[in-house]
Formats: C-alpha cells, structure tokens, sequence
C-alpha cells in the first residue's frame, strides 16, 4: 500500500459520511507514504482494527510501526454518542511521521500520552507530550455535544520554532 497524499477533494470540515466501515483484522505488512503527506517518505506496518459508522459512532485499536527506526503509534479508543474514550500515545525520532503531518522543523523526539473517558457532558481528558526541549501537560473537560471544553495547559521551552509559523523567543 502507499499513500502519496490526502485525495485532492478532501474536506475534514464538510462533517457526516454514508461510508461505514467495519475491519475486525487489519494487517499491512507496508504501508509507504510520500513527502509530500508526511514531510519525508517512509515505510510502516500497520495492525488492528477500525470501526466508523459516523463522526458520532467510531473506535479504532490501531499499531503503526516505522520499519526503518524504532517509531510506534498507538490508539485504543472509541467515540460514541459525544463521549471520547481511550488512550493514545506516540513514540519518535527527529522528523518522524508525526512531525511530517504537522509540517514541524526538526525539533527532536516527540513522546505523547493521552488519555479520555467519562460521561458525556464532562469528558475528562489528560495528555503528556515532549517534543525535543518542550515540556507540555493538560487536563480537563471537554463537552462535545455542547462544543465546550475546559483545559489545564502548562508547557516549559526555550526559544523554539516548531514550524515556519509558530516559534517563541
């Protein structure tokens, strides 16, 4: 499988589909992507499963693996009737795929944790994330039926330029 780029129609702020989607086994041996979605190319594994019925009714247990360093991918999580649930995290080196998406400068590594669950009108959420010398924690509430949300932010850096348009001194 490769995968250059985003399809030139690609919308993510059009909402609704009448795709569903149901894979209880997924398995990718290679999964290849182009410079020009994810900043450099690079081959992955891919394994897990994938359920997707709306924007309201979705879950995903998914593993990407970078095949040519040690970087991983993980999410374990559902979204149903406004409620986010589960963990995700990430682990990689200078330039991986998440820093590619993201249009990010060469930073150094990036680690990320999150995790969400809880009642619909106050669903927690909590992350950790390192990005080369930045150091950032948050937590909070987020309502998603009421588009509403509430979170703790800290960060530490020194002056940095994440990407072309968003740098501190």
């Amino acid at each position: 499988v490769a995968v250059a780029r985003l399809p030139s129609s690609y919308n993510a702020d059009e909402g609704g589909s009448s795709i569903a989607i149901d894979v209880r086994a997924l398995h990718v041996a290679r999964l290849e992507t182009g410079a020009a979605l994810s900043g450099r190319p690079g081959a992955f594994t891919l394994q897990g499963t994938l359920h997707y019925a709306s924007t309201d009714d979705a879950a995903a247990a998914l593993t990407v693996t970078r095949l040519d360093v040690p970087d991983t991918y993980r999410l374990d999580g559902t979204l149903k009737d406004g409620v986010i649930s589960g963990t995700a995290s990430v682990r990689e080196g200078t330039q991986g795929l998440a820093a590619g998406l993201l249009g990010l400068n060469a930073v150094g590594a990036i680690s990320l944790d999150a995790v969400a669950g809880g009642p619909r009108t106050a669903n927690t959420v909590a992350f950790t994330l390192k990005a080369g010398a930045l150091d950032a924690t948050g937590k909070g509430t987020i309502d998603l039926p009421g588009a509403a949300a509430d979170i703790d932010f800290s960060a530490t850096a020194p002056a940095m330029a994440l990407r072309p348009d968003l740098s501190w001194a």
